[in-house]
């Protein structure tokens, strides 16, 4: 698994575990229907065994959980 996967799904999970903190809608399964992808797809991202999605799925997430999409 390349380094780059791993840490943008470390990434992602630690922005939508804190997310989850303030808003209990940040659960992995309603997160990645407010994507757009599937949440088995979006654990396999997290973990780093799936590579990145789509930059438009990226740009989505990002502004989801208030972030920028860099």
């Amino acid at each position: 698994m390349p380094a780059g996967n791993k840490e943008f799904g470390d990434r992602i999970r630690k922005l939508r575990e804190e997310k989850k903190q303030s808003d209990p809608s940040f659960t992995l399964r309603q997160f990645a229907q407010a994507v757009g992808i599937s949440a088995t797809f979006l654990s396999k991202v997290e973990t780093g065994e799936f590579p990145p999605p789509s930059a438009e799925n990226i740009k989505r997430m990002a502004e989801l959980l208030e972030v920028n999409a860099d």
